[in-house]
């Protein structure tokens, strides 16, 4: 989902589509976790934040953007 002009968040499925990457023409890749893996992909920068939370109880595919 587009935030912001060329600003996304998406769940970790998401993350794993490479297809998606390359339509969007993602270069940086930040990850909001302290546990999930990074995916080898070329050409494309991937930070951390290594921030803890509980998926189950927040899901970003149904919150609210105001």
């Amino acid at each position: 989902m587009e935030i912001l002009p060329h600003l996304y968040i998406a769940n970790y499925e998401t993350y794993q589509d490479k297809n998606i990457i390359k339509k969007k023409k993602i270069k940086v890749i930040i990850h909001i976790s302290k546990r999930k893996k990074f995916l080898d992909k070329e050409k494309i920068e991937e930070l951390r934040i290594p921030i803890e939370f509980d998926e189950q109880e927040y899901d970003l595919e149904h919150k609210e953007i105001h």
